[in-house]
């Protein structure tokens, strides 16, 4: 899911379907946002995929029927993975800043390593 997030437009597309909670038909996503329809189609699809959008045809009978995009529960807690992004890249959490990043991680051999990022520039490594 995070690659199908992780796509140049993903953000503008699920953000757009969050504000019109009806859903939207894809020629005015694509019309909305300026984007090319190849590559609204594969980021669409991606989303379909991990059940972050439904879609379906106004008119099922016809062959050529407008189709229209919904975004999901999960397409709406998925947008939450950008707030933390954007934090992260901040430096922010639980509303303090900070330089430093720090992720604990265990090795095959059981020992524990400690890693501190100081804005991703520094990186020391500690056992």
């Amino acid at each position: 899911m995070l690659s199908a997030l992780a796509k140049k437009n993903s953000r503008a597309v699920l953000n757009l379907l969050a504000e019109k909670e009806e859903g939207l038909h894809f020629g005015d996503i694509k019309k909305e946002l300026g984007i090319d329809g190849r590559v609204l189609t594969d980021t669409l699809n991606a989303f379909l995929d991990f059940g972050l959008v439904t879609r379906k045809a106004e008119d099922e009978s016809k062959r050529m029927s407008k189709v229209f995009y919904k975004i999901t529960i999960r397409g709406l807690e998925a947008l939450k993975l950008y707030v933390y992004s954007d934090k992260i890249e901040a430096g922010e959490f639980d509303g303090k800043k900070s330089n430093n990043v720090s992720i604990n991680l265990n090795d095959n051999k059981n020992h524990g390593l400690q890693i501190i990022g100081n804005n991703i520039q520094n990186l020391h490594v500690k056992k």
